[in-house]
């Protein structure tokens, strides 16, 4: 694998982690549509890697008061005093992800098997379109993130199940089911991104144990150490890019890039096969 093809594949990762297109997708098509070597799994894992990383540098201010308040967090189950806005939002996430890591330890390796392949993406962009579609339609948002409730923070979370389908945007579902329990388009997208964190640490911490069991070979390691260092910088742009987009913007325009692209990949899936 060459240095370009990291490059390339790092800013895939790093543009489309946040951007609700599917980030696992166009690996993917990436790699079929130019015929490059599929570097496996554990290379989209040092992708994530550095998705995770962006998260915790955008979010620092948010993260280190998370953490100092896991002590009074903690105690807090022995009262019932409503809790400040830090230990609030930590219960939230706590919620969400229950969901998607109970699922994603079970089925990951079946996900990976069966899912991976160009047609599965296409027709899941499609329907992720149609999703963002209907939320705009239907969605009243006036939540604030101090009026999130732990029943929107376990809809996000059930939501986020399907992102464990390429093709399947966790930024795009998870923000969708937000709107769909009524919160503002930022705070659900601020919302969506916190709550990755310890889903893509696990992801990353699991993986990499598997992959030092399997042997560990570090021949490519530049290969690995160049796609993490431009996801980091790529997904720390977006991040910031997409919170301020959505402040005044809908998901529409993303929703009209996934039939387009899901169409494009059915008809030149169809054309290969001939």
């Amino acid at each position: 694998m060459s240095i370009i093809q990291a490059i390339v594949l790092g800013l895939v990762q790093g543009i489309t982690e946040f951007v609700p297109i599917s980030s696992s997708g166009h690996l993917v098509i990436i790699r079929d549509v130019l015929g490059w070597e599929d570097p496996g799994l554990f290379f989209d894992v040092v992708l994530h890697a550095g998705t995770l990383i962006a998260i915790l540098v955008y979010f620092r201010k948010e993260w280190l008061r998370l953490v100092k308040m896991i002590p009074d967090f903690l105690r807090s189950f022995s009262k019932r005093a409503a809790l400040p806005p830090e230990e609030f939002l930590l219960s939230k996430i706590i919620i969400a992800i229950v969901p998607a890591a109970v699922i994603g330890f079970f089925f990951e390796g079946f996900l990976e098997k069966y899912f991976r392949n160009l047609f599965v993406i296409a027709g899941w962009m499609i329907v992720m379109g149609i999703v963002f579609i209907f939320t705009e339609s239907v969605a009243r948002l006036h939540k604030r993130l101090n009026e999130v409730t732990a029943l929107d923070s376990l809809t996000i979370g059930i939501a986020q199940v399907f992102a464990l389908i390429p093709g399947v945007s966790r930024s795009g579902i998870t923000i969708s089911a937000g709107l769909l329990r009524g919160i503002k388009r930022s705070v659900a997208a601020k919302f969506s991104f916190m709550l990755g964190a310890p889903l893509i640490l696990g992801a990353v911490i699991f993986e990499f144990i598997k992959f030092l069991r399997d042997g560990g070979a570090t021949e490519s390691i530049w290969f690995f150490v160049i796609g993490f260092l431009v996801v980091v910088v790529a997904s720390y742009f977006v991040i910031k890019f997409l919170i301020g987009f959505l402040k005044k913007h809908s998901l529409f325009a993303f929703s009209y890039y996934l039939f387009a692209l899901g169409i494009i990949l059915i008809v030149w899936g169809i054309i290969g096969n001939m």
